[in-house]
């Protein structure tokens, strides 16, 4: 019998806190249960977004991949983007050369004809940005370099090649 409490009463324990996060603030987050804040508050559908876009002879603008930025992954990207932006223009025309050097070097056949790179803040909505109904526009540019033809292979952050 007495084996049967401890054992309902470990039980309880154990609901109890796998419950508690249920009834504290939201904001509260802590080991060993989280309440995962950042999905606990509603998001706006429109969002600025920071990117980089290659621009080619005839004007045409492609959105260049995390890899280009920093490494494959996006929000590293965004994140190196949004740090370059928030340090000033000496910092975001360093970023815009050394991604314009790693399009230089690149092998997709669209990027073949890049003559700049813009870094570009846009005003995305969420929905219509995942269901791939985005308009091509050109959002605010924060700085344009050019791409230089004739160099070396310059490798992403992350070692790798773009």
């Amino acid at each position: 019998m007495n084996e049967r409490l401890r054992a309902y009463g470990l039980s309880a324990a154990f609901i109890a806190l796998v419950a508690a996060p249920a009834f504290r603030d939201a904001d509260n987050d802590g080991f060993p249960l989280s309440t995962y804040p950042m999905f606990a508050h509603g998001r706006d559908r429109v969002n600025d977004v920071a990117g980089a876009v290659a621009v080619g002879t005839r004007g045409r603008r492609v959105n260049l991949a995390p890899r280009f930025v920093a490494n494959s992954e996006a929000m590293l990207a965004v994140a190196t983007l949004r740090r370059a932006l928030d340090a000033g223009p000496d910092a975001t025309h360093a970023l815009c050369e050394s991604i314009a050097q790693r399009v230089a070097a690149a092998r997709e056949p669209e990027l073949g004809d890049a003559q700049r790179v813009e870094l570009v803040t846009r005003r995305v909505d969420a929905i219509d940005f995942l269901a791939g109904r985005v308009p091509r526009t050109k959002g605010h540019v924060h700085v344009s370099c050019p791409v230089p033809r004739g160099t070396k292979a310059v490798p992403a952050a992350d070692g790798s090649k773009p």
